[in-house]
């Protein structure tokens, strides 16, 4: 008599495949850190090497760095040959130098590479159109500053507007792609480096400009990626073009506004205040924005306006004279009648702007949403 094989209940069969899947870890979550700061000296990477120390990141995002996903791999492989190779670290160091903000993208990359086990990866995506963008900003910005200093006030300021409006579309593509581009990190980085599907969770840093807010914003509402924010001082002051910006990013203001005006004149001044200070020694872009900005807010529109006919004028009488010393003669006139001074250097600009903003900090980075 045959053996009568014994069936299994109908809910306790698992195929080798259902096997797999039970033991399937879950996918690491991601965690993204955003670092807001300026970026064009050395002085404004000063708060990187404490974050890497303390968040310890799988990986670091740079700004306006993109990677396709097939680069990941080979680009961090040679990275760490570089760490290892004097030489070749000074080569690529070199590299960054020639960028649009080398001397802060120098100590950017110098920061991570001493991070050892840090790897390089991008937030961002190919904007079309991006170099005529970039130079029809720049064009705009170009011509409101030499506008103003020529005395043509009202062409100094829609140029300014025309400026802030071509950053904010280039700026809003780039946010665009970077929430687009987070929502993918952990399956790219688990395919690359199959390792990692065994973390909780996959780290990244990224140290960006202060504008690119929305990404932060749109990734914690949206759940799927644990976000937190680190600023470079306590409390946040931006300048009056940031302020421009800002006040554009949700709506198209209209240069008519008297409170938008005020906003841009203001901006405008702020800019031959931000050379004269860096032409002063001062190091921190954070810094001269924040002194510039306690300045240019003791004056009005009308003031603003007469800064740049004045300006003008001494040119005329005085053509052999550089521009950069008239610019500051005139300012320093103009601030000492308000009862400033205009900094000479960076302890000046530093006690002007604790004069106005008393709490503020710069020593240490504002790290919202810090774990304990």
């Amino acid at each position: 008599m045959g053996k009568t094989r014994r069936e299994k209940p109908e809910n306790s069969r698992a195929t080798p495949k259902d096997t797999v899947e039970q033991q399937k870890p879950p996918a690491p979550k991601l965690r993204l850190l955003f670092h807001y700061g300026p970026h064009a000296t050395a002085e404004d990477a000063r708060h990187i090497r404490a974050v890497l120390k303390e968040f310890k990141p799988h990986f670091y995002a740079k700004e306006q760095m993109i990677f396709d996903p097939e680069d990941l791999v080979p680009f961090n492989r040679e990275l760490q040959k570089i760490r290892k190779d004097a030489a070749r670290r000074i080569s690529f160091l070199q590299g960054f130098e020639r960028r649009q903000y080398g001397e802060f993208d120098r100590k950017e990359v110098e920061e991570m590479l001493d991070a050892y086990k840090v790897r390089m990866c991008g937030l961002e995506s190919f904007v079309p159109n991006e170099a005529q963008l970039l130079e029809e900003s720049a064009n705009y910005s170009k011509d409101s500053r030499l506008a103003f200093v020529t005395g043509e006030f009202e062409k100094a300021l829609k140029s300014r507007h025309e400026h802030v409006l071509l950053e904010n579309k280039h700026q809003r593509i780039r946010d665009e792609n970077i929430v687009q581009n987070a929502e993918k990190l952990v399956q790219q980085f688990t395919t690359a480096y199959p390792e990692l599907r065994n973390e909780k969770e996959i780290r990244v840093y990224a140290r960006l400009g202060h504008m690119h807010s929305p990404p932060y914003h749109e990734l914690a509402r949206r759940g799927s990626t644990e976000v937190g924010r680190i600023f470079d001082s306590r409390p946040v002051v931006h300048g009056y073009t940031s302020e421009a910006k800002r006040m554009n990013q949700k709506e198209t203001h209209n240069i008519s506004e008297p409170r938008y005006r005020q906003v841009l004149a203001r901006s405008l001044l702020e800019s031959p205040l931000r050379r004269t200070l860096r032409e002063k020694g001062v190091k921190s872009t954070l810094v001269t924005e924040i002194a510039s900005r306690v300045i240019s807010e003791k004056f009005h529109e009308d003031e603003i306006r007469g800064i740049s006919e004045e300006i003008a004028k001494e040119q005329e009488a005085k053509p052999l004279a550089k521009t950069a010393e008239i610019v500051e003669m005139v300012l320093g006139k103009r601030v000492r009648e308000k009862g400033l001074k205009l900094p000479q250097n960076e302890d000046e600009a530093e006690a002007l702007i604790k004069k106005a903003y008393p709490k503020i900090d710069f020593s240490k980075p504002w790290w919202l949403g810090r774990r304990k």
